[in-house]
């Protein structure tokens, strides 16, 4: 079971497996799971995902669409989707995800790994190399 919290020390939202007793923020700051408060949870890894991106917008101040649950709509293969069927369950590097990135039509391949990577949609277990969460 995946969740999403928000960092009480840089106030993000961040995907973790509520399994673990803590997880480590980008920021460098140990947030223990079990006392942070739960803003979502599910199975599934893409719509944690989307819980964190809405939850940071929300965190920024951008405008609000529709109240409510921050569950994604159902949509047509976009990015999201196409990313998460290249990833599958592997580590892929920086040169495979710029590629596939220019294949799906993208014209600034590091400004959108920069941008998954800051919303929480991905990470990156060692230095060039990238996970979907």
């Amino acid at each position: 079971m995946y969740g999403v919290i928000v960092c009480s020390r840089c106030k993000k939202a961040r995907a973790v497996n509520l399994s673990q007793k803590t997880s480590t923020c980008e920021c460098g700051s140990r947030v223990p799971i079990q006392q942070s408060k739960v803003y979502f949870e599910s199975d599934s890894q893409r719509e944690v995902a989307e819980a964190v991106r809405q939850m940071n917008a929300r965190l920024s101040g951008a405008p609000q669409g529709i109240e409510g649950d921050v569950r994604a709509p159902e949509r047509k293969e976009d990015l999201e989707s196409a990313l998460s069927n290249f990833f599958g369950d592997e580590v892929i590097t920086r040169r495979r995800l710029r590629a596939f990135l220019t294949r799906f039509g993208v014209g600034d391949s590091d400004e959108v790994i920069d941008r998954l990577l800051s919303t929480g949609a991905m990470f990156e277990p060692e230095k060039d190399h990238f996970c979907l969460v």
